[in-house]
């Protein structure tokens, strides 16, 4: 009688984790939709959602070039996609999206090597900096290498990307964006929601200033993503951090199902008439109210220029 009741309510719990696991990892995106012929771009794309979505591009066929800091990192991910897509239209260049000067000659290098650029992914991203940590040119760290970064390299291949006919740019936001509020003093920018926010304001004003060029623009909250719990800490606390691990992804997603919502904003048929829309588990959704603020938008342009010298 007890070993039934307890194979029972194993059971249950088991089809709860599983339900439950099953609703907070997403939508489903399925297309066999080809890209013989694009190139595709994604930075931060040797780990996580990065490569997973690098490597789905070159299942389909595109010319996938990985802009990632750590050539060691950059190289192995770049045999790992050729290994697994059969796609050997793969290759990496190294950009530190922390020095501007960096992304300056990364952009100069990438148009003397190629002449169309279908699809750019602004992916990378740090998380948990303290204050103290800096880039190059004294931004801090979080907000300048998710927004400030890929706010300059946007722009140095706008050129490039607008004579590439049905182009494409995603910019990778999160839902910490809501926690967010931006204002017109510089000093305020920093940390990693005001970062994500950001993101959304300059998808927004992006979308508005390429209005008719056949360029879509969106972003995206890929999802809360599964990290690695670390192995030192299993060995000291196994059957804590084992159900604790347990629990943790019930809520969250794996870096490849996270990486569907970025291949769904970059292919789907559908997207390009929601230009310049946030995105979450493959459907669009609205953003922070303070997104909607056509005059603030423009404002952190202008100011964003003005920071990384445009």
């Amino acid at each position: 009688m007890i070993l039934e009741v307890s194979i029972y309510l194993v059971c249950i719990i088991l089809f709860c984790f599983l339900a439950n696991r099953l609703y907070f990892s997403g939508s489903r995106y399925k297309s066999e939709k080809k890209l013989n012929g694009k190139v595709a771009l994604v930075t931060g794309s040797d780990c996580g959602i990065g490569f997973e979505t690098a490597l789905d591009f070159a299942e389909r066929g595109a010319r996938v070039i990985l802009a990632c800091r750590n050539s060691l990192k950059a190289e192995k991910a770049v045999r790992k996609i050729i290994q697994k897509s059969g796609n050997k239209q793969v290759d990496y260049e190294l950009i530190d999206l922390s020095d501007l000067d960096s992304i300056k000659a990364f952009s100069r290098n990438i148009q003397s090597k190629i002449d169309q650029l279908d699809i750019l992914v602004n992916n990378a991203g740090v998380m948990g900096c303290p204050e103290s940590w800096k880039t190059k040119q004294g931004f801090d760290m979080q907000f300048g290498v998710n927004y400030l970064g890929h706010f300059l390299l946007t722009n140095l291949l706008l050129d490039l990307i607008k004579k590439t006919p049905k182009s494409r740019i995603i910019n990778v936001s999160s839902c910490v964006h809501y926690l967010a509020k931006i204002g017109l003093d510089s000093d305020e920018f920093k940390g990693y929601p005001k970062s994500k926010l950001a993101l959304v304001m300059f998808t927004k004003e992006l979308a508005k200033q390429l209005h008719s060029t056949g360029v879509t623009v969106v972003s995206v909250h890929p999802g809360i993503i599964i990290r690695n719990t670390g192995e030192s800490y299993c060995r000291l606390f196994p059957l804590i951090v084992k159900i604790l691990y347990l629990i943790y992804m019930i809520f969250t997603k794996s870096a490849y199902e996270g990486a569907m919502n970025i291949v769904f904003c970059a292919i789907d048929d559908q997207v390009p008439k929601l230009n310049g829309c946030y995105f979450s588990d493959c459907r669009p959704k609205e953003p922070s109210k303070q997104t909607f603020d056509e005059q603030n938008c423009k404002n952190l342009w202008e100011i964003s220029k003005k920071l990384v010298g445009l």
